[in-house]
């Protein structure tokens, strides 16, 4: 305890010391007190030897001035501070420029930061008082032990395809033919009850198999029974985790395929085993050559089919395979794709997965040319080819013409002698193929006899020479079943014993998968071929996910030397690419140590200075190798029992968002400050190959926090390897100081994460956050860079950081295990997250003299290779030119990078070369000694002077450049498009350029490569893992987890480099300097540019809009419920809404007293009228006819009294008076109809009619008729009003004041007054209508639409 007492004590002495300044603002709360800084104009200077008694600190952060950023757009007054300050300006002496200094000052300081805000002297501390077991290292057991885990999962595998194989031969055993399997085709299947699956990375049916060959039109509507295959395939995949697709191919080329699974693309393109297929019936390496039909004697169509022939066969090939291509036209040409290697001419290349692609390439861009096809001169040509390439007596070659039919076959028939005279000069066996192509359509191919003919065996030709074939082709779905077993070359393997097939990408999921496969065999006869895919993950996990050790690494590779997992393939593409493992480990080309492991079973032999201890997996092409450095020690410790640290510090990550921790906003993600994540990599569990993707079930995670917090070590372990809760147990006992540092540190505006990760794949980090499923920390750069330079503060160049945090450096340091001894391995690997902005704030305040405020003076600071971490020209990057990589000193400072390459500083900076093994591009790297010692600077009088100073304690070097004059140009070749480089043939130490690559040309086409010359592997590059593309939390609903309030920062010293703050100085054209520049939110104002886009709005396709305040923050990919909840509501309500007006338009029919468009006809409301055959003409929506003329314009309807509303209640009558007799009690409205017809004129009448056309409308007027719609014309029924009636002899004073009389007992109002005046206007001025008979009418009397039944008694 007391020497932990004493870290803790220098420790806080060393942060005061050097000076961490406060800020204005904190984290969390608010300070009322003033803060004016530490900092003072009476500071003395800064002293390396006082540094530690000073009561005022060194470094000031917040000093607004020592800050000045440089805008390169800002020339006008450049100019005239660099040509006036040549003489005041200048860079001070070697002593009074005090650089080796200031570089010892920042060296502590970053060392101080490391110690408080990390706590790693803490963690350290801790280390070195637990218990530690030693035990002896035996890489012997290694091996065997993982290859004996790998032949157990083949043996698992292989059991679950002999199921398949004895599915399959049951069915043709019951089948007297071969039998056609009826599955339903994969590309008609209906989306019901299909369930995304992440290990497939598509929607599947674990309960259905599909036809991957079948066209979709074919049977749309039979039935397919469940036959006993698929019940097969769907237990395999119930009981197995790693299996991915079975499927079984017939002879003819049918193809089944399970799970059904729909396509993500619109094109249904169905994946394809037809590799899988022609190496399982021919095992052995084939040579083919390819004549191709590509004159334009060829329709389109055929032209195109043909190049879709060319690529199936293609696909159809594995890399041990070796091809050629001839294009046919008038003349032949050979396809070349490597020009370059002239061993390769006229000859059979290997099919790599490079000239696989280089092919595909060539093909895609030929076109038609030439009038016809010349067969003969194609065969010669292929015939020549083989002839050139070296081959065996025992080996087997195929030509495969692909051309259509012959206009005239009789021209076909001198090639039978010609073909007969090639084959005797050949050493090995050639058979031919044709590919007929027809047009859509073409059934007939006439002189069909002379093709067959030609691929028969020749007698004269030696006597192995196989018969070929001729196939037929119409369409580009058709090739699986048209072709089949193309391959004639040799017969059929009658290998019994399944194949293991070289790992690639699968088409559907995306992931690597290894295809083992095998025949099914029927009589002796191969009927079938039967597989599997299996995860190449699943498999190589014990290798892949293995915790790291120093100086010692495993891998695996076949038998041919292709590598399936090394730690420096960490790329999921580069494994697809079957590298050979003496391209990554170069030691294995001596001593023939490669041969040697290749053709032993198990052994152990020292080359150089590497031990290579290897293993064979029984019943497999695999190797399992140990490789370890001669120098590391076979004794190793690792800890013993930790004892229980009580603590809540921290929470498991993914149940962070379900937990009770209070959540906050944490730029783009969502995270709590009341707790730390714990994330367990795949390497941290027994099975790591199930945990790659996010778990589904959180009692299991639940479970893991209380095996990991058990205080009493009685709960079982649920499933995470020995080690794990120890590494748990340690690190998460300085969580406790970083939530402490994050309420309390003056750095936190500055801060984006804190967190620390162990070998086993521990990782704690906070604020605690979700961690993507599959994230290594141990394969980050930060990581990585802090293992190989153990004992260094190692600060990392700028990136882009995934959270929203802009661009970060990243600071780590190691810890190690137990006391001090000589085989120390390191315990853990610290880190912290700073903001781009604040590593520049440090330089300036770092240097003396305030010299870096200086208009034409440079302060920078560079990694150990040659990438700067702090300039001021790094803020004003363009996102929309975004790369992964970061700035180099060429880029930015050429005139500085080019004297360092001269041979004024030999051996300082040099250029390396290595190898990037996710696609064998070869990189040229720059890298600087960091035993430099002293201070390097220009000789000579140069218009360019610097000075540069490495950082004691770290992997950087402070510099000072002082530009004296404006004509100073230096060149650094460059490429301004990507990273490849200007001259790739050769390669000068002296010679400035840019990090760049070039692509290795060589393939090892012609040779094996020197050995001298091998290029070592770069360093290894994370595998980017996918992010959760939804969250279920309003991210923009949470408050800040941050206080940095942008907004309320008024000098761009108080602004730069704070979390998410962005000095807007520019106008939205990136000219236009603004008159009153502010702080903002970089959402709004990116490299101090208002509205410019920020890398995480291009980078996800989406605009960034200005942000004003925390509630306008937009949605971070929330849930696609609300979207689809709302799609749903909304459907719902305008279906209601539809509903609605359809009723009240339908009510509105029927409604007695509507006048939609006539406003001098009246309606009878609420009486279901029957349809009247004799009314014509049209009918709007909004009208009923009654009193109507022939015509039908307008009127009053009649209303029937036997049409009753069983709704109605007559009113009672008044007392003393008696109730009508007869039908009269069946009328709907009985008193009422007296009512109705009481005036012409429509109570609801607007005062704002024109009257004068109302006028005219009703002088033009047909005589109106009274006889009743609904009885029609009847003998017993009679109207006491004449038919023909004089309108102008109604008085105007017997029409009352009343409104219209509706069903809905709409009461008489001002309304209706306003619009009887109205109508006793208008029939005033109606005047004498001819036709029309006067029926004198006397007070209280009214017109009534009436018909009168008349009863018998």
């Amino acid at each position: 305890m007391g020497r932990t007492k004493l870290i803790l004590v220098f420790g806080i002495i060393c942060l005061n010391s050097v000076g961490l300044s406060k800020e204005k603002d904190n984290f969390f709360h608010h300070r009322d007190e003033e803060d004016n800084g530490f900092f003072s104009k009476d500071t003395p200077q800064n002293n390396l030897f006082e540094i530690f008694n000073q009561s005022q600190p060194v470094i000031f952060v917040n000093n607004p001035d020592l800050l000045k950023v440089h805008h390169p757009h800002d020339f006008g007054s450049e100019k005239t501070t660099i040509s006036s300050s040549v003489s005041d300006a200048t860079v001070p002496s070697k002593d009074a420029l005090h650089l080796e200094e200031s570089s010892a000052t920042l060296g502590l300081y970053l060392r101080g930061v490391s110690n408080n805000e990390l706590a790693t002297p803490v963690l350290q501390s801790v280390l070195n008082q637990l218990p530690y077991v030693t035990f002896a290292r035996n890489d012997t057991n290694t091996a065997t032990e993982i290859a004996n885990n790998i032949q157990l999962k083949l043996e698992k595998y292989g059991r679950l395809l002999t199921k398949i194989r004895t599915s399959v031969e049951e069915l043709y055993f019951w089948s007297h033919s071969p039998p056609n399997l009826h599955f339903p085709p994969c590309c008609s299947l209906s989306p019901v009850q299909f369930k995304h699956d992440s290990n497939f990375g598509v929607s599947i049916k674990s309960s259905l198999s599909c036809d991957t060959t079948t066209s979709p039109f074919q049977e749309p509507n039979s039935h397919f029974p469940q036959s006993n295959l698929s019940l097969v395939f769907q237990q395999n995949l119930a009981t197995t985790y790693g299996l991915r697709w079975q499927y079984a191919l017939t002879i003819s080329g049918q193809e089944i395929v399970h799970p059904a699974y729909l396509t993500p693309s619109r094109v249904c393109n169905p994946t394809k085993h037809g590799q899988v297929f022609l190496q399982t019936l021919h095992r052995e390496s084939k040579h083919i050559v390819f004549v191709v039909d590509r004159s334009n004697q060829l329709s389109s169509h055929q032209f195109r089919l043909g190049l879709d022939t060319l690529l199936h066969m293609l696909s159809s090939l594995s890399t041990l395979d070796r091809v050629s291509i001839v294009l046919l036209s008038t003349t032949s040409e050979v396809v070349d794709v490597r020009p370059a290697d002239s061993c390769v001419m006229g000859r059979l290349l290997h099919l790599s997965e490079r000239i696989r692609t280089d092919l595909i390439k060539y093909l895609g861009k030929i076109r038609q040319e030439g009038s016809s096809a010349d067969l003969e001169a194609g065969l010669v040509t292929a015939f020549n080819i083989l002839a050139n390439s070296d081959s065996r007596i025992s080996d087997h070659a195929q030509i495969v013409i692909i051309s259509g039919q012959s206009e005239d076959p009789t021209e076909l028939e001198p090639m039978l002698s010609k073909l007969s005279y090639l084959r005797t000069k050949m050493k090995s066996s050639v058979s031919l193929s044709f590919v007929l192509l027809q047009n859509l359509g073409q059934r007939e191919t006439p002189g069909i006899e002379i093709f067959h003919k030609l691929v028969a065996s020749s007698g004269t030709s030696p006597s192995n020479v196989l018969a070929g074939k001729v196939h037929f082709v119409n369409t580009s779905s058709s090739l699986p079943l048209g072709l089949g077993d193309w391959y004639t070359a040799s017969p059929i393997s009658a290998i019994d014993q399944p194949l293991i097939l070289p790992p690639k990408l699968d088409p559907i999921s995306g992931s690597l998968i290894v295809s083992i496969s095998q025949t099914a065999l029927m009589m002796n006869k191969v009927v079938a071929v039967v597989g599997l895919d299996i995860a190449l993950e699943e498999l190589s996990e014990d290798i892949s996910w293995r915790p790291r050790e120093e100086g010692s690494r495993i891998f695996l590779i076949d038998n041919n030397g292709v590598t399936l997992a090394h730690p420096s393939l960490t790329n999921r593409e580069s494994i697809a690419n079957h590298v050979e493992i003496g391209l990554i480990e170069t030691d294995l080309g001596f001593d023939s140590a490669l041969h040697r492991i290749k053709s032993m079973p198990s052994g152990s032999f020292s080359v150089l200075n590497t031990t290579y201890t290897w293993q064979k997996v029984e019943s497999s092409p695999y190797i399992v190798v140990v490789a370890t450095r001669s120098d590391i020690g076979q004794m190793s410790a690792r800890l013993g029992q930790v004892p229980h640290h009580s603590h809540t510090s921290f929470q498991y990550h993914g149940l962070i968002l379900a937990g009770t921790s209070k959540l906050c906003r944490h730029l783009r993600e969502v995270a709590s400050m009341q707790t730390a994540a714990l994330y367990l990599s795949p390497s941290a569990f027994a099975s790591p190959s199930e945990h790659l993707v996010p778990d589904s079930m959180p009692q299991r995670t639940q479970s893991y926090m209380a095996y990991l917090t058990d205080p009493t070590r009685l709960i079982a372990n649920p499933g995470l390897k020995v080690g794990v809760r120890n590494d748990a147990q340690v690190v998460a006992q300085i969580t406790d100081m970083w939530k402490e540092q994050a309420y309390s540190s003056p750095l936190n505006n500055y801060i984006v994460r804190r967190r620390v990760a162990t070998p086993r794949g521990v990782q704690l980090s906070y604020p605690g956050a979700p961690v993507p499923a599959g994230t290594d920390p141990t394969a980050s750069s930060w990581y990585r860079a802090a293992v190989e330079m153990s004992g260094l503060l190692v600060v990392s160049p700028p990136r882009l950081d995934v959270g929203g945090a802009g661009y970060i450096v990243t600071l780590s340091q190691t810890v190690f295990d137990g006391p001090d001894g000589a085989n120390k391995s390191i315990a853990a690997v610290v880190s912290a997250d700073f903001t781009q902005g604040y590593f520049y704030k440090i330089v300036n305040d770092t240097i003396r003299g305030n010299i870096c405020s200086t208009g034409n003076i440079t302060c920078f600071l560079l990694d150990h290779h040659g990438y700067l971490v702090a300039h001021p020209d790094l803020n004003d990057r363009d996102p929309r030119q975004h790369s992964s990589s970061p700035f180099h000193l060429t880029h930015l400072e050429p005139l500085v990078a080019t004297d360092l390459l001269s041979d004024t500083h030999e051996g300082f900076m040099t250029k390396n070369l290595c190898r990037r093994q996710r696609d064998q591009t070869l990189q040229r790297i720059f890298n600087l000694d960091l035993n430099q010692q002293g201070i390097l600077q220009n000789v000579g009088e140069h218009c360019s002077q610097y000075h540069i100073s490495q950082v004691p304690g770290t992997n950087l070097f402070l510099g000072v450049v002082n530009k004296t004059c404006s004509t100073a140009t230096a060149f650094c070749w460059c490429s301004t498009v990507d990273r490849t480089c200007l001259d790739c043939s050769r390669m000068s130490q002296d010679e400035c350029e840019c990090p760049c690559e070039c692509q290795d040309s060589t393939d090892q086409l012609c040779a094996a490569s020197d050995q001298e010359n091998l290029v070592p592997s770069c360093s290894p590059e994370p595998h980017p893992v996918r992010r959760a593309r939804f969250s279920t939390v309003r991210v923009d609903q949470l408050p800040p987890c941050i206080h940095t309030d942008c907004q309320a920062r008024q000098t761009e010293a108080d602004c730069y480099g704070v979390l998410g703050c962005s000095w807007c100085h520019t106008a939205q054209d990136s000219v236009t300097p603004l008159a009153q520049p502010f702080c903002s939110y970089q959402e709004k104002c990116y490299s101090g540019i208002l509205a410019h886009p920020s890398p995480y709005s291009l980078m996800y396709d989406q605009s960034q809009r200005s942000i004003e305040s925390d509630s306008e923050r937009p949605l971070f990919r929330a849930s696609p419920i609300g979207p689809v909840a709302g799609g749903i509501m909304a459907f719902f309500l305008l279906l209601a809404i539809t509903a609605w007006a359809y009723r009240h338009w339908s009510s509105g029919e029927r409604r007695l007293l509507l006048n939609s468009g006539d406003q001098d006809t009246l309606r009878i409301d609420q009486l279901e009228e029957e349809p009247v055959e004799d009314i014509s003409g049209p009918r709007s929506g909004h009208q009923n006819y009654g009193l109507h003329g022939p015509d039908m314009s307008g009127g009053i309807t009649v209303v029937s009294p036997y049409r009753m509303n069983p709704g109605y209640r007559r009113p009672r009558p008044a007392p003393g008076t008696d109730s009508d007799h007869g039908y009269s009690t069946m009328t709907p409205y009985g008193d009422q109809d007296s009512e109705i017809m009481s005036c012409l004129g429509d109570g609801r009448e607007v005062p704002s009619v024109n009257i004068q056309s109302r006028r005219e409308r009703f002088r033009t007027r047909n005589p109106i008729s009274l006889q009743s719609v609904t009885s029609g014309v009847s003998s017993r029924a009679s109207s006491p009003v004449p038919q023909h009636m004089e309108l102008s002899a109604l008085p105007q004073e017997d029409c009352p004041n009343r409104g219209a009389v509706s069903n809905a007992g709409e009461s008489e109002g001002e309304a209706g007054r306003s619009s009887g005046e109205e109508n006793k206007t208008l029939m005033s001025d109606i005047g004498s209508v001819q036709g029309m008979t006067a029926l004198p009418l006397g007070k209280h009397q009214m017109i009534v639409a009436a018909t009168v039944h008349m009863v018998d008694t």
